[in-house]
């Protein structure tokens, strides 16, 4: 793996500081952290603090340290369907990683994990126990939390629809248990891409073991087709926009259909594979990101009158 992108120099002499901290943070909150580090695009300046969980009582002090201080904040998990721009964050980022990360598997097929765990580690444990409710996931990147809050899946099946309740702390910071029809969940949405909601811990209906049921997906051919279209070994994002609505085409089809493939701004570059994937090529700022999005936008509406939405959280100052 390629080493991470190391951050340009801020343009002033401001830095943060740890001074009156709580003690109980202490070993956990760091200060001028590199975003790049932690997301697989490898872009990203330094985030003013920067905190790796692993508990509640740490997830509800660090929002507390940024209230206490006028502090912007965020939740961060996997970093794979992000965008941090090349100043980085001026503010708190809570990481919600492998520290936050743990799952159990419950009677009556129901499974119950962190929203910190990761989506491969998960798949991969649930299949040696015969577990394949939650195959069509197979080859997605990312968090349980970040996949439960744009909802992740196929066009045949989202993983909203396995989940049964989730615990979050809501913008007032109270603690919640909501039913599945609670979450809101539509088309790579849910409640929780609002801001001020962190995603604490998810249920998940899968049913028995070895229970097959009808729309399960074969993993194996899933992953093998997700490899044939997709730049999965690059660092990319994952997707960029949102499909249109029926009876439109994809995004993928329609920012081929208007000769964007392979298009290159610097070190970023749309891929030659799938034309809704923007790609790291190793030297790349956000900024350049950011311009070929707005060109592949501009171009796709000048040409199908069709107004794409990002998919991809881009984050801002």
């Amino acid at each position: 793996m390629r080493a991470a992108q190391l951050s340009k120099p801020r343009a002033n002499a401001w830095s943060p500081s740890l001074g009156g901290l709580d003690k109980s943070l202490g070993t956990v909150l760091h200060c001028l952290e590199p975003l790049s580090a932690h997301t697989s695009l490898r872009l990203g300046g330094e985030a003013d603090y920067f905190v790796n969980a692993s508990s509640l009582q740490q997830i509800s002090q660090s929002i507390s340290f940024a209230r206490q201080r006028t502090l912007n904040w965020m939740v961060l998990g996997n970093g794979t369907n992000i965008l941090f721009p090349d100043e980085g964050y001026r503010g708190l980022v809570i990481h919600l990683g492998r520290n936050w990360g743990g799952w159990q598997l419950e009677a009556g097929g129901r499974l119950r994990c962190h929203s910190g765990a990761s989506l491969g580690g998960l798949l991969g444990w649930l299949g040696q126990r015969g577990q394949h409710g939650l195959d069509f996931l197979v080859g997605i990147p990312g968090s349980v939390g970040g996949a439960v809050a744009m909802n992740a899946g196929i066009p045949q099946a989202t993983i909203g629809a396995r989940v049964e309740s989730v615990r979050a702390l809501d913008p007032q910071g109270r603690l919640l248990k909501l039913d599945h029809d609670g979450c809101r969940f539509g088309y790579r949405s849910s409640l929780f891409r609002r801001p001020g909601w962190v995603v604490l811990e998810v249920t998940l209906r899968l049913g028995e073991p070895g229970e097959r049921r009808q729309g399960d997906w074969d993993a194996a051919r899933l992953l093998a087709r997700r490899r044939a279209r997709q730049p999965l070994r690059g660092h990319s994002a994952g997707c960029v926009f949102k499909n249109p609505t029926p009876p439109q085409p994809s995004a993928g089809a329609l920012l081929e259909r208007a000769g964007l493939k392979a298009m290159r701004i610097g070190g970023a570059s749309i891929s030659a594979l799938h034309a809704n994937f923007i790609l790291n090529r190793g030297e790349a700022s956000s900024r350049e990101v950011r311009q070929l999005i707005d060109i592949a936008r501009d171009k796709v509406y000048k040409e199908f009158e069709v107004e794409l939405q990002l998919e991809l959280a881009v984050v801002s100052n």
